[in-house]
């Protein structure tokens, strides 16, 4: 049996952060790829792994796979993950199977805030 390398797991994954109370989500566009990847990279230091429980506050990261690629990664390796991904969940057929139709469908999603 192969051991689980914690390290490289998102605390998010493993315990689901059942003891957290809140959570506050960031999305974000990409505009500079040459900037994001170096917040990414300063960035992944900070993100919270399953190696322990973190009592105060949990950092943690996720793309789609159109940001994936703004990021610069390579069509071939982008077409190994999974077609639901690569589609997105905001595919019409994706909306349908997921039942976010009518005032759930995704251009009624509100996220935050507007900022000016």
């Amino acid at each position: 049996m192969r051991t689980l390398e914690r390290q490289d797991v998102q605390g998010l994954v493993v315990s689901g952060y059942a003891h957290m109370h809140c959570a506050s989500f960031l999305l974000l566009r990409i505009g500079d790829p040459a900037a994001a990847r170096h917040w990414v990279g300063e960035l992944a230091g900070r993100v919270t792994t399953s190696e322990k429980a973190e009592e105060r506050r949990c950092v943690n990261v996720a793309f789609s796979a159109s940001g994936l690629g703004r990021l610069g990664v390579d069509e071939d390796d982008l077409d190994t993950f999974s077609v639901p991904f690569r589609e997105g969940m905001a595919e019409d057929h994706r909306q349908q199977i997921l039942g976010d139709t009518d005032a759930s469908r995704p251009d009624e999603w509100q996220w935050g805030r507007a900022m000016s």
